[in-house]
């Protein structure tokens, strides 16, 4: 089943965390890349493989990039705190979130789960 993604909206750092993550996708076939591809204009899209060419063969571990690993490398764990799947919860996680699983707080507020 195909899910309509029609009117998802990218934020600003979902949009640096698709940059910053492109050289790691490179299976054109992959559901990340779908996804992507789905929810981002044309020219977003571009932007993201102008910036995972331009990546891929720059080495890693050179210390000239190392402020700026280190920077996407924080950034990505304050969004993964907050991934569901696919998506990103639009607040940080507080005491109340917690107090039942989030599966299950997500199934109580939606009528079609």
């Amino acid at each position: 089943m195909d899910t309509d993604w029609t009117g998802y909206v990218v934020g600003e750092q979902e949009m640096m965390m698709r940059k910053a993550t492109s050289p790691h996708h490179t299976n054109p076939r992959s559901a990340t890349l779908d996804f992507w591809r789905k929810t981002s204009t044309i020219n977003e899209y571009r932007k993201i493989q102008y910036v995972r060419r331009k990546q891929t063969n720059i080495p890693t571990s050179s210390n000239h990039y190392k402020e700026e690993h280190l920077v996407i490398a924080q950034k990505l764990a304050a969004m993964e705190k907050r991934r569901v799947g696919t998506r990103f919860l639009d607040h940080e996680i507080t005491e109340k979130d917690m107090a039942k699983p989030l599966l299950v707080s997500i199934k109580d507020s939606c009528a079609l789960m």
